[in-house]
């Protein structure tokens, strides 16, 4: 079912990259401290850029065909759904690890979603 461009899928990558950066502070578990504020964090600013080098047209470098951006989106979403157990956070308060969790498949859903087709030629293809 892809019912999202390209060009929509970076507008929306974009907004889950920025909420993974927000996401210790928005959900209070910042004070925790650790890889539990890492993952996000890091995930967040990997998605960003992630979307600024796709061939989508709303991308200011077309470098990443769109199939090789929605396999690498949806490794990292399962990579941050996984994590509460993969960095064994996830005996600590719920409230630290669903967002992980919710946020992960979420970036499944929306890469699931995704048109594959390429709107630009990379630069280097």
């Amino acid at each position: 079912m892809s019912v999202l461009t390209p060009t929509m899928h970076t507008f929306i990558g974009l907004l889950i990259g920025m909420l993974l950066l927000i996401a210790p502070w928005l959900f209070g578990f910042h004070e925790v401290g650790g890889i539990a504020v890492a993952v996000p964090l890091i995930t967040g600013a990997f998605i960003i850029l992630n979307e600024l080098i796709t061939s989508s047209h709303a991308s200011p470098m077309h470098v990443v065909p769109m199939r090789m951006h929605l396999a690498l989106d949806f490794v990292i979403g399962a990579l941050l759904a996984a994590s509460p157990w993969l960095f064994a956070f996830s005996s600590q308060a719920p409230g630290i690890w669903i967002p992980h969790v919710l946020i992960g498949i979420g970036i499944i859903a929306y890469a699931a979603m995704t048109q594959p087709e390429d709107e630009r030629v990379p630069v280097l293809s």
